[in-house]
């Protein structure tokens, strides 16, 4: 069996298929936990790879270390999505912090507490995690608290049904409403060559909000292309340039 991934309006990538854990819906979408032969297990929603065993920790490093160069003693961090776990570990692995991690779909939690265990390592019982689930925007208009870093990692902007309430002017300006005093946020934005037209979007808007927005990227190899990010920051304090270099990430 091989599975086809649409990279860009004419870019597909093509996997063999080993074997299938579980393929099912939700009331948001369709998901598929699988073995991928080259990539090992590997997560689908809507018939796009969110990750793969072989280089999702890559992934998750490159979404969540820089914030963590940057403010080495966070007391709270929020994550919007991730709902494999992998971010909250990535996180939770490298600080003892008060981590909440809001997700829309609870079936997706649900299924890769099961069959994903090589992803989140059993974050999902960590009592530094608080797990909410509900619409990201909703939390985000809705939440009294302040929190050092937001990360941002739902689905592909432009792309994905799910998260268009994510990537807008109106909810960055609220995520910059819920950062503590020098705190910032942290975004994936889908690939910076196939989709580079979104990830350009996603940073315009991300730079009519904050003062200092940086783009950088990472080229993961299950996705078959340079992945993008933004950090966008108001602090002044942040060398988030000096923070990049030293984890190796490009500079976009």
């Amino acid at each position: 069996m091989f599975i086809w991934d649409k990279l860009g309006s004419g870019t597909y990538h093509v996997f063999r298929v080993d074997r299938i854990w579980i393929k099912t819906a939700s009331r948001f979408q369709q998901i598929l936990i699988c073995t991928l032969r080259d990539f090992g297990k590997a997560l689908f929603l809507d018939g796009s790879l969110q990750c793969a065993e072989a280089d999702q920790a890559l992934y998750h490093r490159a979404l969540i270390l820089p914030s963590l160069r940057v403010i080495r003693e966070p007391k709270h961090i929020l994550i919007i999505g991730g709902g494999d776990g992998s971010a909250a570990y990535t996180v939770l692995a490298q600080k003892e912090v008060k981590v909440t991690m809001v997700e829309l779909d609870e079936k997706v939690v649900e299924l890769s507490r099961e069959y994903l265990p090589e992803f989140h390592h059993g974050v999902f019982e960590n009592r530094d995690l608080e797990l909410i689930f509900m619409d990201g925007k909703d939390f985000m208009e809705k939440t009294n608290e302040l929190f050092d870093i937001v990360v941002v990692d739902v689905t592909d902007p432009g792309v994905s049904k799910p998260s268009q309430t994510i990537y807008n002017k109106a909810f960055f300006k609220c995520v910059k409403d819920h950062l503590a005093q020098n705190g910032i946020m942290v975004t994936q934005a889908g690939s910076a060559w196939f989709t580079k037209q979104h990830f350009s979007e996603v940073g315009k808007l991300i730079t009519q909000v904050f003062s200092t927005v940086v783009p950088y990227g990472e080229f993961i190899h299950s996705f078959g292309s340079l992945w993008g990010f933004y950090i966008g920051t108001d602090s002044r304090q942040h060398d988030v340039y000096r923070a990049l270099k030293d984890l190796g990430h490009s500079l976009l």
